[in-house]
């Protein structure tokens, strides 16, 4: 079994070998490291990633939580959120991060950002978190065409998570005074890439849109 000080090092090594790497290769080697540990050692991994974020919360170590979820980081992550007064990598890292957990913590920390410059990123981060919950703030970017695009890959990641039927679940019972906008907004997003580069086949659009009613 690696000990903290093993873990510690291989965490060291791993932030210089990929030192010119971009930002999702070392958040990927993170992830692909973590889910390798026995239990016990994922539990030291997060002790680990605990002590940094407290001591030297660096975009590295923010890097290494990208991808992976560990007991007692998302309150850590969500106070260094709750520091940041602009928005930047620091932010658009933390956010990414926040994603992993799904709780109310979270949640907030991340939804004073979404009419910021890194609104996407935010979307993002609250439909990873809560879906259902993030539909209010959702529903007035899918009237933007400029956010079509990110709107479809948040139905994309949302079907991923939790399942197609879940996502025709949240589309159903989603609860907006303007049913008619959110249907031509819906059919918009949708077909927002030609059927070979769109995540949804055909059925399962015509499924989506059918849910509203």
């Amino acid at each position: 079994m690696k000990s903290h000080e093993e873990i510690e090092a291989d965490l060291d090594a791993m932030g210089g070998a990929n030192y010119y790497s971009e930002d999702y290769e070392l958040e990927w080697a993170a992830h692909h490291y973590h889910a390798a540990l026995s239990e016990a050692e994922k539990a030291c991994f997060g002790d680990v990633l605990k002590r940094r974020l407290r001591d030297d919360p660096s975009l590295v170590t923010l890097c290494y939580c990208a991808r992976l979820r560990a007991p007692g980081v998302g309150p850590l992550l969500a106070g260094l959120l709750n520091a940041e007064n602009q928005t930047g990598l620091r932010s658009r890292a933390l956010m990414t991060a926040l994603g992993n957990y799904d709780d109310d913590v979270a949640f907030r920390a991340v939804e004073r950002f979404v009419d910021s410059d890194q609104s996407r990123e935010a979307l993002a981060a609250l439909a990873a978190i809560d879906f259902p919950r993030a539909r209010p703030r959702l529903f007035r970017y899918l009237l933007r065409e400029d956010y079509a695009d990110a709107c479809l890959h948040l139905f994309r990641d949302r079907a991923k998570r939790a399942g197609f039927d879940a996502l025709v679940s949240d589309v159903a019972t989603w609860e907006t005074p303007d049913r008619d906008r959110l249907r031509q907004a819906l059919v918009r997003v949708l077909n927002a890439k030609p059927d070979e580069f769109n995540p949804f086949t055909e059925d399962e659009r015509r499924l989506l849109v059918e849910a509203l009613g």
